[in-house]
């Protein structure tokens, strides 16, 4: 199974929250990250790739518009889209299908949700071109 984990992220996102979060989700440990091209210089970032973690950043402007299950009015003002972690999960999956809706970590600095590719459809690991 291809799955993405797509997450939104907050200034002080964490270990611990990240840990957190993919419990609630049930995310495969080897499953790909999307996150925010954006957030790209949060310390998080770099701890998850020091632990050889696949992340793909997903620029900002590919978010706007793309449909999501959640709908935060916030997000939606800030970003067009309803859900960064979904919109990061689904563009990073093209043609898949949310598994888990977003969902918050413990201390809320986290958003992800689980974005299946369809079995023939590679993971975006590369960034994404607008």
């Amino acid at each position: 199974m291809r799955v993405v984990l797509g997450l939104g992220l907050r200034e002080h996102a964490d270990l611990a929250g990240f840990y957190d979060l993919t419990a609630r989700l049930s995310a495969p440990q080897d499953c790909a990250i999307a996150v925010p091209e954006f957030r790209r210089h949060l310390p998080l970032i770099a701890v998850l790739r020091g632990l050889g973690r696949q992340l793909t950043l997903i620029p900002r402007t590919t978010l706007s518009g793309v449909p999501t299950m959640s709908q935060s009015a916030r997000s939606l003002a800030a970003y067009g889209t309803g859900s960064v972690a979904e919109a990061c999960a689904l563009i990073a999956c093209p043609g898949g299908v949310i598994l888990q809706p977003a969902r918050r970590s413990f201390d809320n600095r986290l958003t992800g949700a689980l974005a299946q590719a369809p079995f023939d459809a590679p993971i975006i690991n590369e960034r994404p071109h607008p």
